[in-house]
């Protein structure tokens, strides 16, 4: 594990809380109707639920909260600047949601989300767990408010952004009450954080940020070969995708080791895969890059 036993608890700990929060938020807005009385009750018992993982000890807690407060201050000017491009991404994606439909917005917004995730990766690998684990937590806020039975004119124009925002890349009706390929991204992303080194990590979740959107693009636009395994995909795809992570990869390993991992990677992005690619490409490269030692 390339994180800190500090970082990780923290940014589990947020993911739990937000969780037994919205769970508590739902049961009591069930019975009650009112939603400042249900969140009133529902934080501090989702606070009471964090504490088993300290072991009810106090200092443990404040002592994680201090290394997360150091943490954020010795990174300070990067941090800044990644709450910044947060900012501008999410803009980005108000401004682009009402423009672009479909597969080109899923993916823009594929490829900035992941490209987030690398930056902070490359800052300071604890921090990028945690911003992860935030990121993950605020989505699923959000996913939960927006189809919450609330009411208020500031939460019904918060509800038609979210809608707006997410509706704008769904695939299918499913997704529109939960989005599980933006889960199994960040999922795809956590691992290779928690269990590879910084460098594999970073190679591994750009891999997922560049190579799988080029590869559905190009397909869409150019893909007039289709695999014999896979009709869905393309031979022009998975070419652009091994081309373009071959490039990506001389940062990180030798070009024979970035040619042996690009073409893997683009072959196995080709397979009919039984969960979502977004979950196995950035694993799967993870260990090719490790197995492969660079």
């Amino acid at each position: 594990m390339s994180i800190s036993f500090e970082a990780g608890r923290t940014g589990a700990m947020w993911v739990w809380f937000i969780g037994c929060f919205l769970l508590f938020f739902h049961l009591f807005l069930k019975k009650t109707r009112r939603e400042g009385l249900s969140a009133t009750l529902s934080a501090p018992l989702a606070f009471l639920l964090v504490f088993p993982f300290y072991r009810f000890n106090l200092s443990s807690y404040l002592a994680d909260t201090r290394a997360f407060l150091n943490l954020c201050a010795a990174e300070k000017y990067w941090l800044f600047l990644g709450i910044f491009l947060l900012a501008a991404e999410f803009a980005t994606y108000w401004k682009l949601s009402g423009r672009m439909k479909g597969e080109g917005y899923r993916h823009l917004v594929h490829a900035f989300g992941a490209l987030l995730i690398a930056y902070f990766v490359w800052v300071n690998i604890d921090l990028a767990f945690i911003f992860l684990c935030f990121y993950l937590a605020v989505f699923s806020l959000g996913t939960y408010f927006r189809h919450a039975p609330l009411s208020g004119e500031y939460v019904e124009t918060f509800q038609r952004w979210l809608n707006q925002w997410l509706s704008a890349g769904e695939r299918t009706a499913e997704e529109s009450k939960l989005f599980m390929a933006a889960y199994f991204g960040m999922v795809g992303m956590a691992l290779p954080i928690l269990l590879l080194s910084t460098r594999v990590a970073l190679a591994s979740i750009l891999t997922l940020a560049i190579g799988d959107p080029t590869a559905t693009m190009v397909g869409l636009k150019y893909g007039k070969h289709k695999w014999s395994h896979n009709p869905h995909k393309s031979l022009e795809g998975s070419a652009a995708m091994g081309l373009v992570l071959f490039f990506l990869l001389l940062f990180f390993a030798s070009p024979p080791v970035a040619g042996i991992v690009a073409i893997s990677v683009g072959l196995f992005e080709s397979m009919p895969l039984a969960m979502s690619d977004n979950l196995l490409v950035p694993v799967f490269a993870g260990m090719i890059l490790s197995a492969t030692g660079a």
